[in-house]
């Protein structure tokens, strides 16, 4: 697998880092009613998972992969950088497991990422772990994975999308999320672009967590079951307001936390099992797959990278 990956301007590029220009200022882009993404910036990212450049790069290589599989807390050796949820441990094709603070001898063999062959889609999935596997898994009982650009790609501001179809199960919890590349959480925030618990295939959640205006939660029910076909999920953040979207149609709308203004990188996980959601029980079924055809992220029309394109047009287009 080649760690070089193409952008999407078509450059081949290490790490790329969107919108560090001056501190935040008042946005004159409103986010609209529905998105139109011939109205934003250029396209900065995407990837419609032809293959998968994915691997677990503990620390920043000169060539990053373009999916970072951990999430680096805490060294190789460390749950937290393999956290999966309450039961579930996020592992990739190199992990060798952990027992009593060791690494293990060789690979277990263990790989969450596939490619759907009837829809052409990622597939991200969570099943029960062999039994014999469970000591080197920190007695977790489920193996799942996690996708994150921390070394690959990050933007301040823009609108983020992925096109998702949902696994339905107690004790799921599917997310797609926004990070500072710096800081210790909550300073300078986390962005749900959603979250849902499996049970509740209706329901999505919209959140945003900031050390300064802590939690805002949105709980909106859908039209349709998440679990049944591919919706688009996105949310447009601005200095102003962020923006959450299903099928590009707004479904909430809050203010920006004033510490949430650093460049964030994308997150794609299935976690197993929590506090919030609970753990599987006889009724959830395995294996359980996210499955995603597309993740893309555009600049602000406004935005130093959106001055680029002009979408001039589009200021004064009514929402639909």
């Amino acid at each position: 697998m080649m760690n070089g990956w193409t952008g999407a301007a078509g450059l081949t590029l290490a790490a790329v880092v969107f919108g560090l220009g001056p501190g935040p200022q008042a946005s004159p882009y409103k986010p609209p009613k529905v998105i139109k993404t011939e109205c934003l910036g250029p396209l900065t990212f995407e990837d419609t998972f032809k293959s998968l450049d994915a691997g677990p790069d503990q620390i920043r290589p000169a060539k990053p992969h373009r999916w970072r599989t951990v999430y680096g807390y805490g060294g190789a050796l460390a749950l937290d950088n393999r956290n999966g949820g309450r039961a579930g441990v996020a592992v990739d094709p190199s992990f060798t497991g952990v027992k009593a603070g060791a690494a293990g001898a060789a690979p277990l063999g263990l790989n969450p990422f596939s490619v759907d062959p009837a829809t052409g889609a990622l597939v991200v999935r969570a099943e029960p772990a062999p039994a014999e596997m469970v000591p080197l898994l920190w007695g977790k009982r489920y193996t799942t994975g996690l996708l994150t650009t921390k070394f690959s790609f990050s933007q301040r501001y823009g609108y983020f999308e992925i096109n998702a179809k949902l696994p339905r199960g107690k004790g799921l919890w599917p997310a797609f999320w926004l990070l500072p590349n710096e800081g210790k959480w909550p300073a300078g925030g986390e962005l749900d672009i959603f979250e849902q618990l499996g049970h509740e295939p209706e329901t999505m959640y919209f959140s945003v967590h900031s050390g300064a205006q802590k939690t805002i939660a949105n709980k909106v029910t859908l039209a349709a079951d998440a679990s049944r076909d591919f919706h688009l999920y996105g949310a447009a953040w601005t200095p102003g307001e962020v923006v959450w979207y299903v099928d590009r149609k707004e479904v909430a709308r809050t203010t920006t936390p004033a510490d949430m203004n650093k460049p964030m990188h994308m997150i794609i996980d299935l976690a197993v099992g929590g506090s919030w959601g609970g753990d599987p029980d006889e009724t959830t079924r395995f294996p359980a797959d996210l499955k995603v055809l597309a993740v893309r992220a555009w600049a602000l029309p406004d935005s130093e990278a959106g001055r680029a394109k002009s979408g001039r047009a589009c200021e004064s287009a009514p929402d639909q």
